[in-house]
């Protein structure tokens, strides 16, 4: 009776959801997929935050940096609002997702690498059951990774935009869980032209002290 029932509520969630959202592509039993499946979005309440409060007063809306983008669950979103958005996800399995469901806009870019303070290739800790927990392991840390661990591409967002002309960006998210100082420091130039707006996820409670560098670099 209780599958039954879960079956039935899911059912009704997915007739629902694909009304009004895109369908993606996630993994199955990841924090994530279950969220989209379930919602329509992950993290819906915040984006339609975004959405409410902030997008619909920002004077111009040209290019959105969305720096951790996992599957893309953000950057199709926000495609909606902005001219173009660049998504940046550098755990190379989880971009395969984010390429496929950055097809659903005609304006995404995705990227398969992430911020930092330099280029710089770093491995990575990945947990199974929530892929956008992934984090880079720093050198000489205590990073218990193994032979096994993925390597992600690095660049400062400074030095890739300094090749692109014409580029105003209007709006940034970022979620790089626990590298934020070294992003900000790669985007120094990029936020001292004061055009931003930051969207920034902190896991204050587990790192206060980088939450409070991350902050600090604004």
């Amino acid at each position: 009776m209780a599958k039954t029932f879960l079956e039935k509520r899911l059912r009704r969630a997915h007739r629902r959801n694909q009304a009004i959202y895109q369908n993606l592509a996630a993994f199955t039993f990841d924090v994530i997929g279950r969220s989209v499946s379930v919602d329509g979005l992950y993290e819906r309440e915040q984006l339609e935050f975004l959405r409410m409060s902030l997008f619909s007063r920002l004077s111009k809306r040209r290019v959105c940096l969305d720096i951790g983008a996992n599957i893309g669950n953000h950057a199709v979103f926000f495609s909606d609002f902005f001219e173009q958005v660049i998504a940046f996800e550098p755990n190379p399995r989880t971009f395969q997702l984010l390429r496929l469901n950055a097809e659903l806009a005609n304006n995404i870019k995705a990227l398969n690498i992430g911020a930092s303070d330099k280029t710089q290739r770093l491995q990575a800790h990945i947990d199974a059951t929530n892929a956008g927990a992934a984090r880079v392991m720093l050198e000489g840390g205590p990073n218990n990774t193994s032979s096994a661990s993925p390597v992600f591409e690095l660049v400062d967002i400074d030095s890739y935009l300094s090749g692109i002309e014409r580029m105003t960006v209007d709006f940034i998210k970022i979620d790089v869980e626990g590298h934020e100082s070294a992003a900000f420091r790669g985007m120094k130039t990029l936020l001292s032209q004061g055009n931003a707006v930051v969207c920034l996820e902190l896991l204050a409670k587990s790192s206060p002290e980088q939450a409070g560098d991350a902050i600090a670099q604004l």
